[in-house]
């Protein structure tokens, strides 16, 4: 399930906002079956146990179909989490235990991150911000979206200055 903003951001920024079905029902994803139902078993009882969590996750969509809703969901993903360290911990080597390898691993890949602004939601809060003509909220968020680069690029940085001018306008 997710969301995203419209079109011209959605090439640039994806997905917003998601959750994960297994995380509704399981409570995490590493917690989730790692196996397709056996369909004489598992397979009729399946789709009418989801309907709960189907309905809810819908229902949690549409709540973010608010902006202001959107901003809070989001400013409450703004940091990594000691959380997120251990989840994907456990994903991994849930992935390892099982036999599947790795094939390219970025720089940092297992290093952890709590603490740290998540790239996707800090950049996403920040045009969610533009869009509220929350012009020094936006700018914080972009600098925080700054911060996980070591060498910004050049339109990201013309982005700041153009955050910067609509905040400077305002507070004339």
């Amino acid at each position: 399930m997710s969301v995203t903003l419209d079109d011209y951001y959605m090439k640039e920024l994806g997905v917003v906002a998601g959750a994960d079905l297994s995380i509704r029902v399981f409570g995490s994803v590493a917690a989730a079956p790692w196996c397709w139902p056996i369909p004489s078993v598992q397979w009729p009882n399946l789709a009418a146990s989801l309907v709960p969590a189907v309905v809810e996750g819908a229902t949690w969509l549409e709540s973010l179909l608010d902006l202001q809703v959107l901003a809070e969901h989001l400013e409450s993903q703004r940091w990594f989490s000691a959380e997120v360290d251990r989840e994907g911990a456990a994903l991994l080597g849930r992935m390892e235990s099982a036999g599947i390898q790795t094939l390219y691993r970025s720089p940092g890949f297992g290093a952890p991150r709590a603490g740290k602004p998540r790239p996707d939601k800090v950049m996403a809060l920040s045009y969610c911000y533009e869009l509220l003509s929350d012009w020094y909220r936006a700018v914080e968020a972009w600098n925080d979206y700054l911060r996980t680069f070591e060498n910004a690029p050049a339109d990201h940085l013309a982005r700041l200055q153009h955050l910067e001018s609509k905040r400077g306008a305002v507070q004339q």
